[in-house]
């Protein structure tokens, strides 16, 4: 391959990379999205389970089990969550949290905090 097909060849590899690079790094997490555009609802924490997996901050990743009404269904879903510091002492089982569900599936949720 020549010089000149080469360079071609770069500038048109450059020009489909750089907008599919920007897209994906722009582009909302699941989780953002659902906090985004989601529905508002209540839970009830009925399960943590530890991840055993911590940041440089040390918070855990813990897998958050709730149960309850939305959606005009009753439902019991998990949904992976990191814990402050703050969180610690309410986030527990048996408490309630605000929720926010996912539109076309309700049983992805992101927990927003602990309901007051």
């Amino acid at each position: 391959m020549d010089q000149k097909k080469r360079a071609i060849l770069g500038v048109a590899l450059t020009a489909i990379a750089f907008p599919a690079l920007i897209y994906f790094i722009a582009r909302p997490s699941e989780q953002q999205r659902i906090t985004r555009h989601g529905l508002d609802a209540e839970a009830t924490i009925v399960r943590m389970v530890d991840q055993h997996e911590t940041r440089h901050d040390h918070r855990p990743l813990m897998r958050i089990t709730v149960e309850g009404d939305w959606n005009d269904a009753h439902h019991t879903t998990h949904t992976d969550r990191r814990i402050d510091d703050d969180e610690l002492s309410s986030m527990v089982v048996g408490a309630r949290v605000a929720i926010r569900y996912d539109r076309e599936d309700a049983n992805t949720i992101v927990i927003l905090h602990v309901a007051e």
